[in-house]
């Protein structure tokens, strides 16, 4: 009897994960992993705002937070990220598999326009987190990096305004995605239905965690921090 429970629970475990409900869960579970990251991120990014000292020891706090190895930390984020991009993709090819002709006519104002975005902007936002973090943690594209020095070499990056509008441009994509990405997984969750409420909320939180993320960019680079 135990091995005939096991095996229907493997069975219903396999299908839900084969399924696109189950690959949507996953999806907006890793989803959801990732923006509460983002929040933390973006508090910790707001050490800035008090100067070298404070930005660079939040650095360092960072490295050996709890003695919990950096390497470790990035291994999980990186497993978290490549899940979510993996499902996303599964579902957009599922999608496009399920209906290989386009619709003769659609509407374009019926589809918010974070959905809309979704698919290429998700790809643009993860080529600038792989640029993010070559740039400030390795210096990549960097000429005047220095280890260990973050608010410096903060400073000599936002210099350019070409780097300045990269890391905005990124910032809005982050705020669309979570946007859409967190007024969507409530429902993918079983949790509830979409509702207006929700999406506000979604487009509320999106929109901070854009804004936190731009501040330091735009600050150093108008000069308003030095």
């Amino acid at each position: 009897m135990k091995a005939l429970a096991a095996r229907r629970a493997s069975a219903v475990l396999s299908t839900g994960w084969s399924s696109s409900v189950g690959k949507k869960a996953l999806a907006a579970s890793s989803g959801l992993l990732l923006s509460g990251w983002c929040g933390l991120h973006m508090l910790g990014n707001a050490a800035a705002f008090a100067g070298p000292a404070a930005l660079d020891g939040y650095a360092a706090w960072l490295r050996k937070a709890a003695g919990v190895p950096l390497w470790g930390v990035r291994a999980v984020l990186l497993v978290l990220f490549g899940a979510h991009v993996t499902w996303g993709l599964c579902l957009g090819w599922r999608a496009r598999a399920a209906r290989p002709i386009r619709y003769r006519v659609s509407s374009s104002a019926a589809t918010p326009l974070a959905s809309r975005l979704l698919r290429w902007g998700g790809a643009l936002l993860g080529t600038f987190m792989v640029f993010h973090v070559l740039h400030i943690n390795y210096g990549w594209l960097h000429p005047h990096f220095l280890r260990g020095r973050v608010y410096q070499n903060l400073l000599t990056a936002f210099a350019s305004p070409v780097v300045v509008a990269a890391y905005v441009l990124g910032s809005v994509l982050l705020a669309l995605h979570l946007a859409h990405g967190l007024a969507a997984a409530a429902a993918s969750l079983g949790w509830r239905a979409p509702s207006a409420t929700s999406r506000r909320l979604a487009l509320a939180f999106g929109a901070a965690i854009g804004v936190g993320f731009a501040a330091a960019p735009l600050a150093m680079g108008l000069g308003v921090l030095r």
